[in-house]
């Protein structure tokens, strides 16, 4: 630890271990946790930095997983604080949410610093109130659309006058807050459900599996507004946007799960069925052909009003979708068995797109 040295008048001093002030502290810990309980990880261990929980499902392999734990412990010579672990127990917190054998709900100490609070007046309590519900808002619906009339307060042009909308609004999550939802984890084997909604000035969409009995669980239904250059595209090409947008949020689930996708409008066939593509498309095109994703009709689902609902409470986010391909820095270079391709969006004079370049072994274009 030599370069987190430190100067004082009795001389310069290092760290023997490395403290948790640095900046890169976490994500180092991390990386280390990770590699020293790799066969455990994400099967009988979870860690996130300096949280670590070992799960089972029953008592009997609790005690084998935990004397494995304990192994790898002492062989790294790792110390853990006995004030801060306990054994036994079949719910807690993780990440600021309750998890239990139901699924994960909102942390109640969150909730009833919401239920507590008086109904804000002053832009800063307003602020406070809706910096609150920012961390439960993945268990909420309709977040948004519910509390339009409050944000509306916090406008440049617009005065902060508390009226009976607002205190509608507030009493209204108040009330939902008393029995929120219960999101559920993946099942392995089961394909995902995504409920893709889009409206004129956002994208939304709901993950969903079914479970033994046949019977639809949420697992996370967030929505997003688009940009101002984003809402001028046609209907379609706004459910692409929108693949692309979850293809890029659930990356990590897509690519161990069979998707089905539940829209009005089938942005896969608009793809693929295209005897053109602008280099747009095509980008969102090859980015969407490494996953097994299926189109499934409307009238196939129930749900698909819920996605609805969470394109019409917007939440603010005002990035860009980021269509790039992964780790890399040019848009694709293959090189298979000696076959070359290449999207390197050549045009000819007629400015239509080639789009693709596929070279042969003999130099055939």
């Amino acid at each position: 630890m030599e370069n987190a040295s430190f100067i004082t008048e009795w001389g310069t001093y290092c760290y023997r271990v490395m403290p948790f002030g640095l900046k890169n502290v976490g994500v180092t810990y991390q990386r280390v946790a990770t590699i020293l309980f790799h066969d455990m990880m994400h099967r009988d261990v979870e860690v996130c930095v300096d949280d670590m929980i070992v799960k089972s499902r029953d008592r009997a392999n609790h005690l084998a997983t935990l004397e494995r734990f304990f192994e790898s412990i002492k062989q790294f010579r790792l110390r853990l604080n006995p004030k801060k672990y306990t054994f036994g127990v079949t719910f807690g917190k993780l990440l600021g949410y309750m998890v239990n054998e139901r699924g994960i709900e909102a942390d109640p100490d969150k909730t009833r610093a919401i239920l507590d609070m008086p109904a804000p007046r002053t832009e800063r309590e307003i602020r406070d109130f809706l910096g609150r519900l920012q961390y439960i808002s993945r268990v909420i619906t309709r977040l948004t659309y519910i509390c339009e009339s409050i944000f509306r307060l916090l406008r440049k042009s617009q005065p902060t006058v508390w009226d009976d909308r607002c205190q509608r609004a507030f009493e209204r999550i108040r009330e939902y807050l008393l029995s929120p939802p219960v999101l559920v984890p993946l099942t392995p084997g089961y394909p995902l459900l995504i409920y893709l909604s889009v409206s004129d000035v956002a994208l939304g969409y709901m993950l969903a599996q079914l479970d033994d009995s046949d019977k639809e669980r949420a697992i996370y239904y967030p929505s997003k507004r688009m940009l101002d250059y984003e809402t001028r595209y046609v209907m379609i090409k706004r459910y692409c946007l929108a693949l692309v947008w979850v293809n890029r949020r659930l990356r990590h689930y897509m690519t161990e799960y069979s998707v089905h996708l539940i829209s009005r409008l089938d942005p896969l066939r608009y793809l693929f069925d295209r005897p053109t593509l602008v280099s747009r498309l095509m980008r969102w095109l090859v980015l969407l052909t490494e996953f097994d994703i299926h189109y499934v009709t409307q009238k196939f689902i129930r749900w698909s009003i819920v996605a609805d609902h969470l394109a019409s409470l917007l939440v603010s986010d005002g990035r860009a979708i980021d269509d790039d391909f992964p780790d890399e820095d040019v848009v694709a270079v293959t090189n298979l068995l000696g076959w070359r391709i290449y999207f390197d969006g050549a045009t000819n004079h007629s400015r239509y797109g080639i789009s693709v370049l596929l070279i042969s072994l003999h130099g055939d274009h």
